[in-house]
């Protein structure tokens, strides 16, 4: 009976994983879209303005709310969709950073952004931390951020922004192990309906991308200002 258990666990824990990786493909091909669409840009078109930017920004924000309203309702197609529109919106903002960044930075700031994400991939997988109490402090250290970041379209303060982005990469990390869990979590409830995991790692794997991308953007952030603090091009 004891073998049976672990064989049972055993499976359980290979079918977890073979979810998981299905997950970080999604997210693989959301990222490579975005910064195809970064580098396109940042070589091909001019630097969006800021209102601009506040568009975009509010309709990721409503892509973000329809992928999130009546999941399961949603066909796969759907799902794709919406993951696919937000990945090539995430790609157009992301260009601002391509464009007024080196090369060198940019390389700099994805290698520090994976090897923190995978960091905290790692751990959320192995501890054994209820992370779901978390979310209080990480939503309002969110909160706290927007309300700085409004603050700061007034004063243009570089110190602010400096501060601002070493929070939110903090916040970011958080969130990222809060997602793995919450991605096991859609696991455990859809595991025996294969039409609504597919669905669910399309779910989780907009999440991470959002994840990757805002952490990333703030590590260039950080790097940019100490390549101008240090004098450098």
């Amino acid at each position: 009976m004891e073998y049976k258990n672990n064989s049972t666990y055993y499976n359980e824990a290979v079918t977890f994983n073979k979810y998981l990786a299905k997950v970080f493909i999604w997210m693989t091909a959301g990222l490579a879209i975005t910064f195809f669409v970064a580098t396109f840009l940042s070589k091909h078109a001019n630097v969006i303005g800021y209102s601009t930017y506040i568009f975009i920004f509010i309709i990721n924000m409503s892509v973000a709310i329809a992928m999130f309203k009546n999941i399961f309702a949603k066909s796969k197609a759907t799902c794709i969709a919406l993951f696919m529109v937000n990945a090539v919106l995430d790609g157009i903002t992301l260009s601002i950073f391509f464009k007024i960044s080196t090369p060198s930075s940019i390389i700099t700031a994805f290698t520090c952004t994976t090897i923190l994400f995978a960091i905290m991939v790692v751990y959320a997988k192995i501890t054994k931390q209820d992370l779901s109490e978390w979310s209080s402090f990480l939503f309002m250290g969110l909160i706290g951020v927007v309300v700085a970041l409004l603050i700061n379209i007034f004063i243009h303060s570089t110190m602010l922004t400096f501060v601002t982005s070493t929070i939110t990469i903090i916040i970011m990390l958080g969130f990222t192990a809060y997602d793995i869990q919450n991605i096991k979590g859609y696991y455990e409830v859809c595991k025996h309906q294969p039409e609504q995991l597919e669905k669910f790692a399309l779910i989780g794997a907009f999440q991470l991308h959002i994840d990757f991308i805002v952490l990333f953007k703030n590590i260039i952030t950080i790097i940019d200002i100490l390549n101008i603090t240090n004098g450098r091009d």
